[in-house]
C-alpha cells in the first residue's frame, strides 16, 4: 500500500530540516546494501542522545504520531494485518547516487508491518528514470524442480515521492522486496521502520529462527551451485584427493602435438612460458589464488571483445553516457533476455543472465579439429559457451591447470553468465559454500569493456595510461568485483541467521584487455 500526503507539508519539511541540520549519516556497505545511515535509533533517542533529541521536536512528534494507537488501528484496517503493538523501531536512511538495497524479506524477530516515509525533495515529483523505487516481487509457484520462490522480475515499483508512506506486511519467505539503484543525481532520504506484534501475542517458532531462514535455501533455482560435475577425461575421482608432488615433471611436458596446438590457439603465449608458469605456481601455492590479466591470446580476446560489445550495444548499454544509461536501465528487468539467455534467480540469492543456447541446452560440442577459435560464432553467448566446451573441458587444459596449481581436476561444471549494469548480482549464502571436506578450484574468466585499445604507434607512457572505463572498473565504484567471504559467525544471532541465507555482491571484473582469469581454491571448509 502507499499513502500520499501523509503529513502536513510544513511539519514534515521541519522534521527533514532537523535531520539535515543535526544528524550525521555514516556510509555503510555490505553485500546486501550500499547506503548512508544515521546511527541513532529514533525509538530511544531521548535516552541515547538527549542533546540531539532536544533539537528534534518535529521529528519526535512524527515518530509518536506514527506509533500512536489511532494510526496503528488505521494501518491495520488498511492492510488487513494482525494487531500492531506500540513498540517503535525506526531509523533514517539516505540512498545517494549508486546506492541500493538487494532483495530480502525483512523477517527478523516480531516484525509484522514494514514502512518507509519518504523525505525526498518537496515540490518535485520523483521520476522513474531516477531509480530508487521500492520493488516488490511476486511469488512463483512450486514445480518439480524447485520450491515456491520469488520471481526474478518485480511486479510493482513504488517511487519515493515526497510526503508518502509505503507499506507491506512482513511474511516469512514471501515479502521479498528491494530498493533499486539510485540512478539520478538527487538523494533518496527516508525514515524506515517496522510495526511489531504486541508483546502479548506469541511469536510463531519459525519466525526469524535459523531453521526458518535455512528453509529458504530449498527454493534455489537449479543453477550452477546445484549442477552436477561433468567428469573430465584425464584423471579419475580418486586423483582429486592428492596434490601432485612438487618434484613431478611439468604436466606440459606430456602434451601431445594436438593438445599443445589447442592451448596455443586460445591462450596468451606469455602464460605458456616456463618462467611465467613457475611464478604463477609459486603465487598460488602461497595464497591459494591468482589473477592472470590478458589470459587469452590477442585474436581470441579481440573477437570476444567485438561480440560482447555488440551485444551490449544492441541492448542499449554499450558505451552509453551515464545520463542516458539511467533511462535505459530503469525497471528494464527483461533487458537481454532471449536469444539463448535466461534470467536466473531467486533474487534474494542471485540474479543474472545465463546462456543456455537457443534450444535450452547449455553444453556445446567442441569445434572441429583445425578450426580457428570462434571462427563460426556470431553471438557472444555462443562464443563463450564454445570457449568452455572446447578449452575448459579439454585434457590439455586439465594438464595446464595441474601445471599452475598442482591440483588434479576430475570434474567440471561451467556457466556462461552476463551481469547487466544496475540489475544483476550474486550474494554470499550457505548454499554457495562447498561441502565440508571437499576441495574445489573456482575459476572465473571475466570480460569487460575497458575503452579503445591504444594505437600501435602510441608512446609507451600513453599505452600504459588508464582509460576512463578501466579506471572506473579499478575504482570498485561500478561494482562487478568478485568477493570471497569467510564463513564467520556474528555475535548477534539474528545477523548470523540472515547472513547464513543471504549476503553479497559479486566481484571485480578485471583484465588487461578487458579479460582475465581469476582462480581460487575453495576447500576444505
Amino acid at each position: 500500500a502507499c499513502i500520499r500526503g501523509l503529513c502536513e507539508e510544513e511539519h514534515l519539511a521541519a522534521a527533514k530540516g532537523e535531520i539535515v541540520q543535526h544528524m550525521k549519516a555514516h556510509f555503510k556497505e555490505t553485500d546486501l546494501f550500499k547506503v548512508l545511515q544515521v546511527p541513532l535509533d529514533l525509538a530511544c533517542l531521548e535516552q541515547s542522545a538527549p542533546a540531539v533529541a532536544a533539537q528534534m521536536p518535529h521529528l519526535l512528534a512524527l515518530r509518536d504520531a506514527i506509533y500512536a494507537e489511532p494510526f496503528r488501528a488505521m494501518l491495520r484496517a488498511l492492510t488487513g494485518c494482525g494487531p500492531l503493538g506500540p513498540k517503535s523501531d525506526m531509523s533514517v536512511n539516505i540512498y545517494a547516487p549508486g546506492h541500493h538495497l538487494l532483495c530480502h524479506d525483512d523477517v527478523i524477530g516480531t516484525r509484522r508491518l514494514s514502512y518507509i516515509v519518504y523525505l525526498t525533495e518537496p515540490g518535485r515529483e520523483w521520476r522513474a528514470d531516477e531509480g530508487g523505487a521500492l520493488e516488490l516481487y511476486p511469488m512463483l509457484p512450486a514445480d518439480g524442480a524447485c520450491a515456491e520462490q520469488p520471481s526474478t522480475t518485480p511486479s510493482r515499483f513504488l517511487l519515493p515521492h515526497w510526503n508518502s508512506m509505503a507499506l507491506f506486511e512482513v511474511q516469512p519467505g514471501r515479502s521479498f522486496h528491494s530498493v533499486g539503484e539510485v540512478l539520478g543525481e538527487r538523494p533518496r532520504m527516508s525514515i524506515s521502520g517496522w510495526f511489531h506484534r504486541p508483546d502479548s501475542e506469541p511469536v510463531p517458532a519459525q519466525l526469524a529462527s535459523l531453521a526458518q531462514l535455512k528453509d529458504v535455501l530449498s527454493s534455489t533455482d537449479a543453477s550452477t551451485a546445484n549442477t552436477p560435475f561433468e567428469p573430465l577425461p584425464l584423471f579419475t575421482a580418486d586423483a582429486a584427493d592428492s596434490a601432485a608432488p612438487a618434484d613431478e615433471p611439468s604436466p606440459l611436458a606430456s602434451l601431445s602435438a594436438a593438445e599443445r596446438a589447442l592451448l596455443e590457439a586460445w591462450l596468451n603465449p606469455t602464460y605458456l612460458e616456463p618462467k611465467s608458469l613457475a611464478k604463477i605456481r609459486t603465487q598460488f601455492a602461497a595464497h591459494s589464488c591468482m589473477q592472470l590479466r590478458g589470459f587469452l591470446c590477442d585474436d581470441v580476446a579481440a573477437r570476444l571483445d567485438e561480440l560482447t560489445r555488440a551485444r551490449d550495444v544492441a541492448d542499449g548499454v554499450g558505451c552509453t553516457p551515464h545520463e542516458q544509461l539511467a533511462g535505459t536501465l530503469c525497471n528494464r528487468h527483461e533487458l537481454g533476455v532471449g536469444g539463448g539467455w535466461r534470467a536466473v534467480g531467486p533474487p534474494h540469492m542471485q540474479r543474472f543472465l545465463r546462456y543456455e543456447g537457443e534450444q535450452g541446452v547449455q553444453g556445446v560440442q567442441p569445434e572441429p579439429a583445425g578450426a580457428a577459435p570462434l571462427a563460426a560464432e556470431v553471438d557472444a553467448g555462443a562464443a563463450l559457451a564454445q570457449l568452455g566446451g572446447t578449452l575448459a573441458r579439454s585434457a590439455a587444459f586439465q594438464k595446464y591447470l595441474l601445471a599452475l596449481t598442482q591440483l588434479r581436476t576430475v570434474g567440471c561444471r561451467a556457466s556462461v553468465r552476463r551481469f547487466r549494469p544496475g540489475l544483476d548480482y550474486t550474494v554470499a549464502h550457505a548454499a554457495a559454500m562447498p561441502p565440508r571436506h571437499a576441495a574445489f578450484l573456482d575459476a572465473t574468466l571475466c570480460f569487460v569493456y575497458e575503452g579503445p585499445a591504444p594505437a600501435a604507434g602510441a608512446r609507451k607512457k600513453r599505452r600504459a595510461a588508464l582509460s576512463v572505463e578501466r579506471a572506473e572498473w579499478q575504482s570498485g565504484e561500478v561494482g562487478g568485483f568478485e568477493a570471497y567471504l569467510g564463513a564467520e559467525e556474528d555475535e548477534d544471532p539474528e545477523v548470523t541467521a540472515v547472513y547464513k541465507t543471504s549476503a553479497g555482491k559479486a566481484g571485480k571484473a578485471d583484465g588487461g584487455r578487458g579479460e582475465g582469469l581469476q582462480a581460487g581454491k575453495a576447500g576444505k571448509a
